[in-house]
């Protein structure tokens, strides 16, 4: 089975844009106490703000929000392709709630704006006298300025039909070659990604407890979890059992694993080095890279 085809039978694509209001208004001369025949040709006012800038990042968060939970549970498609993301078809509930709840927080944050618009304006206008005679637009307005709109569809490409004429079947045939080359393109980026991060958080947790000395913590131990999940997501996508297994060996490894223990029993860190060290040279032996896209085995120090 083809790269096109795993993605076809493996998951989704998911096109989510965002829109706001910028809580600003078109900046005018007079605000800075100058005419407009005082500001030159080659100079053009920008714009100023209505909003205190804490409440502007809350009400513009929702891109950075959608953009975390679908590469958390996903990944952007293709490079040049902004806000275009593959999700595995089980994590397809997961995308849809968590697109949501993003949706609902925003709304919740706009509501309470609109209540408070009046106290907004005066608290702004008093600090900043310019802000006074500021136009803002209508409730309704400010409102459906906020949205989040997904499109949810799967993966194919161009297809033929007996009707068609041969230089058309040779374009759509260039298309189709020119798609299958881009699918595995990403297939391969994606994979050396997955593997690179699953070999530098063993090297990273093995030289903690080996080399350095510093205290593994919950914390320390968060980073791997992260990344396992994003991991055997990524692997699901392309049917790679393989890759399956030894982050499941991870997993296990990780998650019955307890940061003060490894503080306070040297044994059991040195056991646990021993088996994150086995399993980061399993995936690099697999994968034939390392951390730097080079030498194939990473872990080479021995416990003594």
């Amino acid at each position: 089975m083809d790269t096109q085809e795993l993605l076809y039978q493996n998951c989704t694509v998911w096109a989510v844009s965002t829109s706001n209001w910028t809580g600003s208004d078109r900046l005018k001369a007079e605000d800075l106490d100058k005419s407009s025949e005082d500001i030159p040709d080659i100079f053009k006012l920008g714009s100023k703000s209505l909003i205190p800038h804490d409440l502007r990042l809350k009400l513009n968060s929702p891109r950075q929000q959608v953009q975390a939970l679908m590469n958390r549970i996903g990944r952007q498609f293709l490079p040049h392709l902004k806000g275009v993301y593959v999700v595995p078809n089980n994590n397809l509930q997961l995308a849809r709630e968590g697109i949501q709840l993003i949706q609902e927080r925003q709304q919740a944050i706009v509501e309470d704006l609109i209540a408070n618009k009046e106290q907004v304006r005066y608290e702004m206008g008093d600090k900043y006298p310019q802000l006074y005679n500021a136009e803002w637009p209508s409730d309704e307005k400010i409102r459906n300025s906020f949205n989040v709109r997904k499109l949810v569809f799967t993966v194919t490409g161009v297809e033929m039909n007996e009707a068609d004429p041969d230089d058309l079947i040779k374009a759509k045939q260039e298309f189709q070659e020119e798609l299958k080359v881009a699918y595995d393109e990403l297939k391969e980026e994606i994979l050396r990604e997955a593997h690179t991060a699953i070999i530098e958080v063993c090297e990273d947790i093995t030289k903690k407890i080996l080399e350095t000395g510093e205290k593994v913590t919950e914390t320390t131990l968060k980073k791997p979890k992260r990344i396992i999940e994003q991991y055997m997501n990524v692997a699901g996508l392309f049917d790679s059992a393989d890759i399956q297994s030894k982050v499941n060996d991870l997993r296990s490894a990780i998650e019955h694993a307890e940061a003060k223990e490894l503080r306070e029993d040297w044994e059991v860190a040195q056991g646990f080095a021993r088996t994150l060290r086995s399993l980061g040279d399993n995936i690099g032996d697999l994968s034939g890279i390392n951390s730097e896209g080079q030498r194939k085995r990473v872990l080479k120090r021995e416990v003594e």
